[in-house]
Parts: C-alpha cells; structure tokens; sequence
C-alpha cells in the first residue's frame, strides 16, 4: 500500500468533511476547490479507497471515510499538541542555548591558543 504523501492531505479530507464540501474546506485552507480536490484523490488513491461519496451538492463519508475520518482527527490533534509542546519548550531555550554556547566558545577559544 503506497503511503500518505503528507499531513495537508489529512487536513484536507478532514475539513472537507466537516465543511460539508470542498469549496468550504479550499476557502479555510487558502487553497483552490480543484487543489484540494487532487489532494483528498490523491489520498484515496494512496489507500486504494473511496472514502467520500461525492454528489453535486455535498460530500459524505463512505464508512471506510468515517473511519478514517476519526484516526485522522486523533492524529492532526496528536500533531499540534506535538507542536504546541516543542514550541513553548523551544521558546524557553533560547536564552539558554546561547549562553551555553557563548560559554563553549568563550572555552575553545582560550584553550586553543
């Protein structure tokens, strides 16, 4: 089974979905209905299934798509708390990581002379 190419695509089916469409979810997303389109096929093609039903005027989750749908949303979240977490930490080292290589580079310099 081929891979997920990227976390855009998830956010795309997932927002697409609970949008209720692909317009809705290209807007919020700053991309084109077309580009978000190509990515949720995209997806499907890389899992081998269909995983919106797709009518003039809305989408709806297959039932493979809702559980997708649900291990997509556990994952994103997943991700920005990830994100949120590495994010306070690395604002908090800086001052830190300077200091310390201010300190081994203070030490390099006069041990190397």
């Amino acid at each position: 089974m081929a891979r997920i190419g990227d976390r855009g695509e998830m956010e795309a089916f997932v927002r697409s979905v609970e949008l209720g469409g692909f317009s809705a979810a290209a807007r919020e997303l700053k991309l084109t209905p077309s580009a978000l389109s190509k990515l949720v096929s995209r997806l499907e093609r890389a899992l081998r299934v269909r995983l919106l039903s797709r009518t003039t005027r809305k989408l709806t989750p297959t039932p493979e798509g809702e559980l997708f749908l649900a291990r997509c949303r556990r994952i994103l979240a997943e991700m920005e708390d990830a994100e949120n977490e590495v994010g306070r930490t690395a604002r908090s080292a800086p001052s830190f990581m300077r200091s310390t290589f201010r300190s081994s580079i203070s030490n390099s310099t006069s041990t190397s002379g």
